[in-house]
């Protein structure tokens, strides 16, 4: 895989990829374009894209994951639903969605 990350004029980042020892009738090139609060996300779409040229089968590198957070003292827990990325970060508790148990 050959690529490279270059900033435009309107502030986005631009990521274009693909397999630099493949043929060129195989050669499948692609190109991202994010915002640079998403420069992160970039790094996971061009991961699965990778593990799927290597492997066939789809990424999960731009997976997110719900979960049950928890927080205060055992007898008053207040419970609300959780989202992250699947490498733990840029965890969000949603205020909105508290959930009694």
């Amino acid at each position: 895989m050959l690529g490279r990350i270059t900033r435009q004029g309107d502030g986005r980042f631009k990521a274009e990829f693909g397999c630099g020892t493949c043929s060129p009738a195989s050669s499948s090139r692609q190109a991202i374009f994010r915002p640079f609060e998403n420069v992160r996300r970039i790094a996971h779409i061009v991961s699965d894209a990778i593990y799927v040229r290597l492997t066939g089968e789809k990424g999960y590198f731009d997976s997110r994951i719900v979960f049950v957070d928890e927080t205060g003292p055992k007898e008053r827990r207040v419970k609300r639903l959780a989202l992250m990325d699947q490498d733990g970060a840029n965890s969000a508790t949603s205020r909105a969605e508290t959930i009694s148990f």
